[in-house]
C-alpha cells in the first residue's frame, strides 16, 4: 500500500474508532427508545396488547428471510464492481462486499446523517485489496443509483402526499429532508461528472487554510496532494465503469431498485402479520416516502425521526392501536437486524475483541 492509500485508509479507520462507535450507538439506542415510548403512550391501548397476542408468526419468518435477501442484495451491488477491481475469487470478493455492506449499515446507525456508513464501507473494501479511490467510486455509483431510484419514484410520492391527509409534522420532515436530498444529490452528481474540477476546488481550499493556519501548513499541503491523487484514481475508475462496464452499471441500477422494493415488501409482510389487509401499492408509496425521509435525517441511523414518521404515515392505512406494534417490528426487520450483523462484522474488522475474548486474527485479504 502506497503512502497516499495509507493516509486515506487511516482517515477511514479514524471514522470507525471505538469511542465514536460507542457514543454513536448509545445515541441511536436512546433516541430509538424515546421514539417507541412516545408512540406507545400516544397510540397504545389495551387493544395493542391484544394485537401482540394474535401475531401471525409465519409472516415474521418470511420477514426474516426477506431481511436476508436485503443483506445479500446490498452486498451484490458492491460485489459486481469489486470483482473486476481485485484478484480475489468471486466467493471471496462477495464475502468482502457482504462485510462492507454490513459495516455501512452499522456505521450509518452510529453517525449523524448516516455519513460514517460510506467511510466504513471504503475502509472494509480497502482491507480486501480495493484502492480507496476505487472503493469510493463504488460508493458514489451506488449512491447515484439510489438517487435515480428516488427521483423516479418522486412523482408518485408527491401524488400520494397531495391526496393523503398528511399533517404538518410529515410535511415539515419531507421539506427538511428534501433540502438535503437535492443539495447532496447536486454535489455528488457534480463530483461524478466533474471530479477534477471539484478536486481542484478542494485542493485550493485546503492550501488556503494551510496559509492561514501556519502550524498545520505541512500536513494540510500533504492532504491536498492526497486529494489530487485520490481524484485521479477515482476519475480513472469511473471512466472505466462508463466506457467498459455499462452493463454492470445497468445491473447495479436494477439491483438497487429491487433492494428498495424488497424493503417495502418487508413492511407489507409486517402489516399482514398483524392480521391487517392493507392495499399493497399504498404501502409501497408510503415506504418509498419513508426511505426518502430516512436517507437524509440528521440523527444517527435516522433514529427517532424514522419511528415517529412511520407512525404518522402508517396511521393513514392501519388501525391506531396497531401502530406501536408495527413501528417496533418494522424497524427491527428493516434496520436493527442489519445494524447487529454489521456491528459484529465491523468490530472484528477494526480489531476489537470478538465474542469469547479472543482478538480476531489478521485478515488474510488485507494489503
Amino acid at each position: 500500500m502506497n503512502p497516499i492509500e495509507k493516509g486515506n485508509n487511516a482517515t477511514a479507520k479514524a471514522a470507525v474508532s471505538r469511542r465514536a462507535l460507542i457514543r454513536g450507538i448509545r445515541l441511536f439506542i436512546v433516541l430509538t427508545l424515546a421514539a417507541f415510548m412516545i408512540i406507545f403512550f400516544a397510540t397504545g391501548s389495551r387493544e395493542t396488547l391484544q394485537a401482540l397476542q394474535h401475531l401471525h408468526v409465519g409472516f415474521y419468518v418470511l420477514a426474516l428471510l426477506l431481511n436476508g435477501v436485503d443483506l445479500l442484495l446490498g452486498a451484490a451491488r458492491i460485489h459486481i464492481f469489486i470483482r473486476k477491481m481485485t484478484p480475489l475469487t468471486a466467493r471471496r470478493s462477495f464475502a468482502a462486499a457482504f462485510r462492507a455492506n454490513g459495516s455501512n449499515l452499522f456505521m450509518a446507525a452510529a453517525t449523524p446523517f448516516q455519513t460514517g456508513g460510506g467511510l466504513a464501507q471504503i475502509y472494509i473494501l480497502n482491507k480486501a485489496g480495493v484502492s480507496v479511490s476505487g472503493a469510493t467510486a463504488v460508493s458514489v455509483v451506488n449512491f447515484f443509483a439510489t438517487i435515480l431510484f428516488l427521483l423516479g419514484a418522486g412523482p408518485a410520492i408527491l401524488h400520494w402526499i397531495v391526496r393523503a391527509e398528511t399533517n404538518l409534522h410529515v410535511r415539515f420532515i419531507f421539506g427538511f429532508s428534501s433540502v438535503f436530498f437535492y443539495l447532496i444529490s447536486l454535489l455528488f452528481i457534480a463530483f461524478l461528472f466533474r471530479p477534477v474540477s471539484i478536486g481542484k476546488l478542494v485542493e485550493r481550499l485546503i492550501v488556503r487554510i494551510g496559509r492561514l493556519w501556519k502550524k498545520k501548513k505541512e500536513s494540510l499541503e500533504a492532504a491536498a496532494l492526497r486529494v489530487h491523487d485520490f481524484v485521479a484514481g477515482f476519475r480513472s475508475h469511473t471512466l472505466t465503469f462508463w466506457r467498459e462496464e455499462k452493463l454492470t452499471l445497468f445491473h447495479n441500477f436494477w439491483i438497487t431498485c429491487i433492494l428498495y422494493l424488497n424493503k417495502c415488501i418487508i413492511a407489507y409482510v409486517v402489516i399482514r402479520g398483524l392480521g391487517i389487509h392493507a392495499d399493497f401499492i399504498q404501502v409501497v408509496w408510503i415506504q418509498i416516502l419513508l426511505i426518502f425521509l430516512i436517507y437524509f435525517c440528521p440523527t444517527p441511523g435516522a433514529s427517532f425521526l424514522a419511528e415517529t414518521s412511520a407512525a404518522v404515515l402508517m396511521s393513514v392505512i392501519i388501525p391506531r392501536h396497531t401502530i406501536p406494534v408495527f413501528s417496533l417490528l418494522w424497524r427491527f426487520f428493516t434496520t436493527h437486524i442489519g445494524v447487529i450483523v454489521g456491528g459484529i462484522v465491523l468490530m472484528r474488522a477494526i480489531g476489537l475483541k470478538a465474542p469469547g475474548g479472543k482478538s480476531p486474527t489478521a485478515n488474510p485479504e488485507r494489503r
